[in-house]
């Protein structure tokens, strides 16, 4: 009791006293965000977007007409807007988890910090014991205190980081029986028709059209539809996909996708890549392969992409993340530029690093719509750039691989591995192609290898039907438009051999260096030099140019097909070449 007051309390009381007004409001704060985040979390935001009516509706509207476009479109309008949903919902159950997590310290302090307010032990006359019932109950009561606490941070956790990774299965449709699985993934003729990850649909690098542009000028304009700075380096290639073009670009700071319209070159979308937790010193790799060399792949409803970290990402069309996968740090000398493929709805990423012997390297099948691991196999070989290859089959699709010391075919569905032929050697970067149920393989350290595909077990005793050593590349991948074969080494010679033999029929020096993969339209070779010149080549058994064409920048990354257009990446600018 105080002088003069007998009403006051000490100050420490007091004080006491603020600290459990502050304990009283945190907690229901908290309370209030649990049951928000609960309600949210339990309610729509947790349910299955597939459940809804309107889905329903459409998965049996597209199942009763599979080649309709209108449904197709209306089923990626209606994904979208589930995606927004559930991400809003998402935001919503993070949002309550945090302020939760913030209104339970508050608590927790305010509570240990109250305690000086409790009442003063009676008087007891000297001599006389009392039982201690005021410590053991404020004993109680701090256990209650922390139990309650425990109970809501337990709370806390599970709701914000159960609902983290937790994507909504929008992919559900192409695994719910036989007939919708075949519709869901694009057909043979979809993929032709656009240009979906590096060198088009097989990896050929051959257009899906005949009559492509034959003259341009970068400098003038003559020719050009249309230029798009782009915001960032990179060698990746660009692929296209009805009305979008998509590049990846990136330094050691960042690495985002952009999407660009195809008729008119204006930026849609650039979206970073967010790595949740994820600190990494950026690799040290060659300036140029940089951090974006890997070409992405899209199955035209969402947009995949690697970069020299080990990152991979998903986005959809709109720009949104939809799932990142962290596999770096890679142990690979120049950087990681080994792009990606696909198959009926899994991206297929060849990870090869170290040597042999180390066991590094790997070949990983990813889920397009969330970035889980469908498959992922060991591969017995030395670090490579070379990228895999989808070799579509009536006995069966084969995905072909290409790293010292072998040529290895798995399952797409499974990764087992299917056959095997060894004999390859070196710092191996240019990509495998296929033609007529035979593969070509060329580098400077080993041969032009023509391999008869199929078999089962190691078929290097069998399967080689010929081996050749004239103008063997080091970068650039070959070419081959059935009865020719072509390669171009980075110093600029060209080179066509006869696919049945692997005689060579001519070789010519560019004098300039290239490093992009030749193209094919028609009858019409593309070769282009790191300088921007593009020699329009006739294909055929003897040398004969068309025509030549500059676009006025470096260029380092392959060309896309597309629309009747080529696409062309430049050291700054992306380019619309066509009427």
């Amino acid at each position: 009791m105080t002088d003069g007051n007998p009403e006051a309390l000490p100050l420490d009381d007091e004080i006491a006293r603020g600290w459990k007004r502050t304990a009283a409001g945190a907690g229901a704060v908290a309370l209030l965000a649990l049951l928000l985040a609960v309600s949210v979390h339990l309610g729509k935001g947790g349910a299955d977007p597939l459940d809804t009516p309107a889905y329903q509706a459409a998965e049996q509207a597209l199942v009763r007409a599979p080649g309709d476009e209108s449904v197709k479109q209306s089923i990626r309008e209606l994904d979208l807007q589930l995606r927004r949903e559930y991400f809003r919902r998402r935001a919503l159950t993070r949002l309550g988890g945090a302020v939760l997590a913030v209104a339970l310290t508050v608590f927790l302090v305010a509570v240990k910090r109250a305690r000086p307010l409790r009442a003063p032990a009676p008087d007891v006359p000297e001599g006389l014991e009392v039982p201690n019932d005021h410590g053991r109950g404020a004993r109680a009561a701090r256990c209650a205190v922390a139990g309650a606490g425990l109970l809501l941070a337990a709370a806390a956790s599970a709701i914000a980081f159960g609902a983290r990774d937790r994507l909504p299965d929008l992919e559900a449709l192409g695994r719910q029986g036989a007939a919708p699985v075949a519709e869901r993934f694009p057909s043979a003729d979809d993929l032709r028709r656009h240009w979906g990850s590096f060198r088009g649909a097989d990896g050929s690098g051959i257009a899906g059209f005949v009559e492509a542009p034959v003259a341009w000028n970068g400098a003038t304009g003559e020719g050009v539809l249309w230029r798009a700075e782009l915001p960032l380096p990179g060698a990746s290639s660009p692929i296209v996909w009805e009305d979008r073009l998509w590049v990846s670009c990136g330094d050691a700071g960042r690495q985002e996708v952009c999407c660009f319209d195809a008729a008119s070159g204006r930026m849609l979308w650039r979206s970073p890549v967010v790595m949740v937790g994820t600190k990494m010193a950026p690799p040290e790799i060659e300036e140029e392969t940089g951090f974006a060399a890997c070409t992405p792949v899209t199955d035209g409803r969402r947009v995949v992409a690697a970069f020299a970290h080990g990152f991979v990402a998903g986005f959809d069309r709109d720009g949104t993340q939809l799932w990142t996968r962290n596999f770096g740090p890679l142990d690979n000398a120049y950087g990681h530029a080994s792009s990606l493929a696909i198959w009926r709805g899994l991206v297929l990423a060849q990870f090869d690093q170290g040597h042999a012997q180390d066991g590094k390297s790997r070949l990983v099948a990813l889920e397009v719509a969330t970035g889980r691991t469908a498959w992922e196999t060991v591969r017995p070989v030395d670090a490579s750039w070379c990228s895999p290859i989808v070799v579509r089959d009536e006995a069966g699709d084969q995905v072909v691989t290409v790293a010292s010391p072998w040529v290895i075919a798995y399952a797409p569905e499974s990764g087992r591995e299917l056959w095997r032929l060894g004999g390859l050697k070196g710092e191996l970067a240019p990509s495998p192609v296929q033609r007529d149920g035979r593969l070509y393989f060329a580098h400077q350290d080993t041969a032009l290898w023509a391999i008869r595909a199929g078999g089962t077990g190691d078929v290097t005793a069998s399967h080689v039907l010929w081996k050749a050593a004239d103008g063997l590349p080091d970068v650039c991948s070959p070419l081959c438009d059935g009865p020719r074969v072509y390669l171009l080494a980075s110093d600029g010679e060209l080179t066509c051999c006869d696919s049945a033999t692997g005689k060579t029929l001519w070789q010519q020096e560019l004098g300039e260096a290239c490093y992009a993969s030749p193209g094919l339209a028609g009858a019409r070779l593309y070769v282009t030099s790191r300088k921007g010149v593009t020699w329009i080549i006739e294909a055929g058994p003897a040398w004969h140019e068309l025509g030549r064409a500059e676009l006025g920048e470096e260029v380092d990354a392959s060309f896309a097909f597309a629309h009747g257009r080529i696409y062309v990446r430049g050291r700054r600018h992306l380019f619309a070449i066509g009427r």
